[in-house]
């Protein structure tokens, strides 16, 4: 979740969409790190929710090969 909090920028090209079905947990971790957030920060974060949102839904099932 501390990736999301400190990685999370509009110009971040990390946007924590996997393609995969069972990475989506990412999903709560970028709603737990928006209410860690405030001010500027969470003006920044919200920018980056919007860019995530306009990824597409994950079209694989399960998690990547290892």
């Amino acid at each position: 979740m501390r990736d999301v909090r400190d990685y999370s920028t509009p110009a971040s090209k990390l946007l924590f969409a996997s393609c995969w079905r069972g990475e989506r947990e990412m999903d709560a971790a970028v709603a737990v790190a928006r209410t860690l957030l405030a001010g500027r920060r969470l003006r920044s974060f919200r920018a980056f929710e919007a860019l995530r949102a306009k990824e597409p839904p994950p079209w694989l099932d399960g998690f990547p090969p290892d």
